[in-house]
């Protein structure tokens, strides 16, 4: 669904208890997840690094 600025969501991650457990040890997700909360992350990040990368080439 676009926003008003044009950018598009890219994902979604469900509520999940993994969030509490790495927000109170004061680690990213994705160091306390090893299942489908990382993967999704790991997934939009490269959806992310991705459009840089061809925005940055039709520059």
């Amino acid at each position: 669904m676009p926003s008003g600025r044009g950018c598009k969501l890219i994902g979604k991650l469900p509520f999940d208890e993994v969030f509490i457990e790495a927000i109170s040890r004061g680690v990213p997700v994705v160091e306390v997840d090893r299942g489908n909360i990382k993967d999704e992350i790991e997934r939009m990040w490269g959806t992310i690094v991705t459009r840089v990368e061809i925005n940055r080439n039709r520059r």
